[in-house]
């Protein structure tokens, strides 16, 4: 059977080695707000953050924060905290020309965060008529050095909105993806994306920890004692449980800062 082109998968929907790992066989994930250039500043902004007693949070992202938005609402709502989300599955940093940013600018200017929570797992372009387009009118073909560039001002872009009027933000750790998607394409790219998070100068909220044992993909963890299925059968998105373990992690790093 022919193998469909990698941007299906990607529709569907590093942080390098240097990670310590906590173990996942506890009952809960341990809080994991990563700084591993040792010297990250939150905000690029004028204005004071607002760090402490956040009210209003703003989640972005994926497919993959899609699937935990719940969990963290719900967690949050427990001390009063309210959550919006903006994104969409399939869809990343730089979908429709960097659409991301205007619709954190929006929710900047509307919803006013306290914090930003910002997850790009993996996704690019689902064909060379969406590929991103640089201002010369050149277009950007996946997993290039050019991708990976723009990637990174993309991302910058986006801190720099999301502290706009001073909030905090804070970037997932993609978990690994399965090495059997297409011979590991999709895991590289994540691990390169997440190199490129570890430079932005803000804390990460370290969901690869908080779905392995030793930082490399695995389907299941052992909780209380049982083992639970944290991943789904496709190799990259995670199941209820494991966004409970997500959602864990992302509360304790928004009501710690």
């Amino acid at each position: 059977m022919r193998r469909p082109p990698i941007s299906i998968v990607v529709l569907a929907l590093g942080l390098v080695t240097f990670w310590a790992i906590t173990s996942a066989s506890a009952s809960t994930p341990r809080p994991v707000v990563s700084s591993p250039m040792g010297a990250a500043k939150v905000v690029h902004s004028k204005k004071a953050p607002r760090f402490a007693n956040p009210r209003r949070v703003l989640l972005v992202g994926d497919s993959l924060m899609v699937g935990a938005t719940d969990a963290i609402a719900a967690q949050l709502a427990g001390s009063g905290v309210t959550t919006h989300f903006v994104g969409k599955e399939g869809t990343g940093l730089l979908t429709k020309q960097m659409w991301w940013i205007d619709l954190i600018k929006n929710e900047v200017a509307t919803f006013d965060p306290d914090v930003v929570v910002i997850e790009s797992c993996c996704n690019y372009a689902t064909g060379p008529a969406v590929y991103y387009r640089m201002g010369d009118g050149t277009s950007v073909r996946p997993d290039t050095k050019k991708m990976y560039q723009v990637w990174e001002v993309a991302a910058r872009a986006a801190v720099r909105a999301a502290t706009k009027r001073g909030a905090a933000v804070l970037w997932v750790v993609t978990p690994p993806a399965s090495r059997s998607i297409y011979d590991g394409l999709i895991a590289t790219r994540i691990d390169r994306f997440n190199a490129i998070y570890s430079r932005l100068g803000v804390p990460l909220v370290n969901w690869r920890a908080a779905l392995t044992v030793d930082g490399t993909f695995t389907p299941f963890l052992t909780i209380k004692g049982a083992r639970v299925r944290v991943r789904t059968y496709d190799g990259l998105h995670i199941t209820p449980a494991g966004d409970r373990r997500v959602a864990t992690v992302t509360v304790a790093a928004v009501l710690g800062l």
